[in-house]
């Protein structure tokens, strides 16, 4: 599978003023002696979309008190922000109390956001579904990038396609204003996803240098223009809607970012319909697919109905309800875990999630689609 982003940057500054500047979301997380030493993990979910939009983890957590800097807060959204601490030390999420997790509301924002995280017992169950793949950042983003250092910023838009059978990589782009140099510049970078599909290194191509590595929501790196003298550190979050990097450079001494947001305006999928379609309902396909052990089911409502996700096995039983309520126009989600109405594991295989609403004029919709789980 060979993935193409190209990204091109127009001069265009009042977009900053309709879309925001991008803010930083600080957790200080203090007095957690307890997990020293542990895995500590936290996930921010945009409150709107319920779509993720940046992960952060912490392999072993060197002291009680530590400060995390996040790249996923925009102006006037709410969050709701996740946390756990691999107690059991197995590597990944169980359930309190095998370990510790937390979860904490973020009201709209309007600006860089601290939050104190006091080390306490009031554990939660909390969503941790698989990383996401790669390939699920397809389509069209659209955004913007700011130099405040200089007070130069443009529009941006990009595109990542996939084609062919292999797991290639390749970004081109242009810029102008990067790094304070106010000439066009052309960058781009080559790389391939790993193993896992949820991480992808990616190498610059001359005449930059260095490299970016991608993985489970966040990415760092270093890039250099050793034309210019230039080095940049670069760092920040990704989701499936949503992502920014933040560059802090050497040699001319400043500070970049960029952000892009797709709010599903692209399809993923060749042929498949656009999200926020106001005037259909409409049921997305689900993702990851297939997928082990959770998976999100998207769906798009033009008007308020009564709402039904349930899903079926492959001979047609009715394996469980994901939802049941009356819901606004939108767009909605809900994960499906995989997990059977009586607390088992479901069993490999293919599975039907349906959507039924029924509107305020007593019309029934109804719509079908298949995904795969595979143990």
């Amino acid at each position: 599978m060979k993935h193409l982003i190209q990204t091109t940057f127009l001069s265009l500054a009042v977009l900053l003023a309709i879309a925001g500047a991008q803010h930083t979301l600080t957790l200080k997380f203090l007095d957690f002696g307890p997990h020293v030493g542990q895995k500590l993990a936290i996930r921010v979910v945009e409150d709107s979309s319920s779509l993720e939009v940046g992960r952060k983890t912490l392999d072993t957590l060197m002291t009680a008190d530590t400060t995390v800097n996040m790249y996923v807060l925009m102006p006037g959204k709410a969050y709701t922000i996740n946390a756990y601490a691999d107690f059991n030390q197995n590597g990944e999420y169980d359930d309190p109390p095998v370990d510790h997790a937390w979860q904490y509301q973020l009201d709209p924002v309007d600006g860089n956001t601290e939050m104190e995280i006091v080390h306490n017992t009031d554990f939660t169950e909390i969503l941790w579904p698989v990383p996401r793949n790669i390939s699920l950042l397809s389509g069209r983003w659209e955004g913007f990038w700011m130099n405040p250092t200089f007070g130069v910023s443009d529009s941006a838009t990009g595109m990542l396609d996939e084609v062919g059978a292999d797991v290639n990589l390749s970004a081109s782009g242009r810029a102008w204003g990067l790094f304070g140099n106010p000439d066009a510049r052309e960058f781009g970078f080559e790389g391939q996803l790993g193993d896992n599909s949820y991480e992808a290194a990616l190498d610059a191509v001359l005449p930059w240098g260095g490299s970016l590595f991608l993985h489970n929501g966040e990415f760092e790196g270093v890039i250099t223009y050793e034309a210019q003298g230039i080095t940049a550190e670069v760092w920040g979050n990704f989701g499936p809607n949503q992502i920014i990097a933040y560059y802090e450079m050497s040699g001319v001494n400043a500070v970049e970012y960029t952000v892009f947001r797709r709010e599903f305006t692209q399809t993923r999928v060749k042929g498949q319909a656009n999200f926020n379609r106001a005037s259909d309902f409409v049921l997305y396909d689900n993702y990851p697919n297939p997928f082990n052990p959770s998976t999100t089911i998207i769906y798009h409502l033009p008007r308020e109905a009564q709402v039904r996700v349930d899903v079926y096995n492959v001979v047609g039983t009715h394996v469980m309800s994901l939802v049941d309520a009356r819901q606004t126009a939108g767009q909605h989600s809900v994960e499906f875990s995989g997990i059977g109405s009586q607390g088992a594991e479901l069993s490999s295989g293919i599975y039907f999630y349906r959507l039924q609403a029924v509107d305020g004029d007593g019309k029934t919709i109804t719509k079908m689609k298949k995904m795969s789980l595979i143990r």
